[in-house]
């Protein structure tokens, strides 16, 4: 079943992933709106004064209000994706400070003789979770009047394919359980093959997160990657990981972190009505210093740089937007302040800001958000594939309500 879901949404990608490869911040620098059919803009067009219902429909798949106005191939977009989900109908890594892992030590103590390890690459971190469990064991003897008898082995390690996890000894009859509650990028897929290789690994239950930083981010585009300078940990995982690697359409830097995205969280703001549609004013502007920082600069360098972030204001102007957003990059605002002296009636043009260009930025990141839960699956499924490869049946199972964090899909494997 796995791989006729990976083919199923190989071939919706041959169709619509370029616009999850897309930036939003290159709306117009790239012409985006025109990377729509001319059918999906002219529907679109018509219902821009309840955009907000549209973007309801095309992210609700129980939603068949639009089936009948809905342009053909659009609708077959949502078909798909939908039958993409009908198809598929303790060892605590990346421990950050611990608070996973203090609970279920504490929880299971009284029911099961359970011991608890965490590891973490942060010393801070350990540091930190260390003094945590501490302050947590004082709580409970001042609450329970007695000792609580619990430990917890905390490691501070990095782990790559290399190295040894879990120090496997053949003599140790303990089973370990796997556990890694949103293991980023690449440690997910280091976790599993952890798993596959240790004799004493007797479960595993993982969480991936931070789809774009698989194989470290380094498809990242213009923006400067983070680069850990130890050799160990800049190797290769890549995606896929399996075998199959024919058969797994190429996700790009955009597209794994668009898969990130939270769909149900983004419904659930429409269906508040607190005013998301004016609030991509943000986006917009963002989109335009895009586009005027390469106009006057053509420089790479400058682009998509981490801006200082600008909090949504229904009076803010796209000239106050510059300067606050530019607040910290002195270099660019000079160069645009050196422009706009020289070329003032230019600049006053370039500055120019269409207010229905705040609609359809919206509707490109809807039409986006529609794709991003298959970008996930597929991922998902590629790591069922190679724990499949290894003799191992393994499950991706809806753990909790993706509006408390969008990355709700475990893996679970028992052997």
């Amino acid at each position: 079943m796995e791989k006729e879901l990976v083919n199923k949404i190989y071939d919706i990608l041959k169709d619509y992933g370029h616009y999850a490869d897309q930036y939003m911040l290159d709306y117009y620098i790239d012409n985006q709106w025109h990377s729509i059919p001319n059918e999906w803009q002219n529907f679109f067009e018509n219902k821009k004064d309840n955009i907000e219902a549209v973007a309801l429909y095309l992210l609700d798949f129980t939603n068949k209000e639009l089936d009948e106005e809905v342009p053909s191939t659009l609708l077959k977009l949502k078909n798909d994706i939908k039958h993409v989900f009908d198809t598929l109908c303790n060892i605590d890594c990346g421990a950050g400070i611990g608070h996973l892992s203090r609970l279920l030590a504490y929880f299971f103590k009284d029911y099961i003789n359970v011991e608890v390890s965490t590891v973490e690459g942060n010393d801070k971190f350990v540091d930190q979770s260390i003094k945590l469990d501490q302050i947590f064991e004082n709580k409970l003897k001042f609450i329970e009047q007695k000792s609580p008898n619990f430990k917890i082995q905390r490691v501070s390690k990095l782990v790559s394919d290399k190295s040894d996890l879990l120090n496997d000894d053949s003599s140790n009859h303990n089973k370990n359980l796997i556990l890694g509650l949103h293991t980023c990028g690449d440690f997910a897929s280091t976790l599993i093959k952890h798993f596959c290789l240790n004799t004493n690994a007797a479960a595993l239950v993982n969480i991936g997160c931070c789809y774009h930083k698989i194989n470290n981010g380094n498809d990242m585009k213009y923006r400067q990657i983070y680069d850990n300078s130890i050799n160990s940990i800049s190797e290769n995982y890549n995606y896929p990981m399996s075998n199959e690697k024919n058969i797994f359409p190429n996700l790009s830097y955009a597209a794994r972190e668009l898969a990130c995205h939270g769909l149900k969280q983004f419904k659930e703001k429409l269906n508040s009505k607190k005013g998301i549609l004016s609030s991509f004013k943000i986006n917009l502007y963002r989109a335009k210093l895009e586009h005027l920082i390469f106009s006057i600069t053509s420089d790479k360098n400058y682009r998509h740089l981490g801006l200082r972030s600008v909090l949504y204001n229904e009076n803010l102007s796209f000239e106050e937007y510059i300067e606050k957003a530019l607040l910290s990059q002195k270099e660019i605002m000079d160069k645009i302040n050196l422009f706009k002296n020289q070329n003032y009636e230019l600049f006053r043009k370039m500055i120019d800001i269409d207010i229905n260009d705040i609609w359809k930025i919206f509707t490109l990141y809807v039409i986006r958000l529609s794709i991003a839960p298959i970008l996930e699956i597929v991922i998902l499924l590629d790591r069922i594939i190679y724990l499949k490869e290894h003799g191992l049946n393994s499950y991706i199972i809806d753990l909790f309500d993706s509006s408390i964090s969008p990355r709700c899909y475990a893996i679970v494997c028992l052997k």
